[in-house]
């Protein structure tokens, strides 16, 4: 919604901004309007279900957000915890 009413609007009509952390989530904006879909649920990608490595279901941001990446970088270093100031 910023880069709606803030940006150059004369750019653009339609706008996905995707955001990786906790969870991972999109806003979208489209012919200039936020598009929320049915019940709001438009932009919760992390919801989705993809198939895991061992066959099962598994929520995309349980792969891919901020937190699953910093416990996937833990365990490949032996880690207990990493926080993400720690990878600079």
């Amino acid at each position: 919604i910023f880069e709606r009413d803030f940006g150059d609007r004369e750019s653009y009509r339609d706008l996905l901004a995707i955001s990786i952390h906790r969870g991972v989530g999109a806003g979208i904006i489209a012919n200039q309007q936020l598009y929320r879909g049915f019940h709001g649920r438009a932009g919760e990608i992390g919801r989705s279900l993809v198939v895991g490595q061992d066959g099962q279901l598994v929520k995309i941001e349980a792969l891919c957000s901020e937190d699953a990446i910093l416990t996937q970088i833990a365990q490949a270093k032996g880690l207990d915890n990493l926080r993400p100031a720690q990878l600079y």
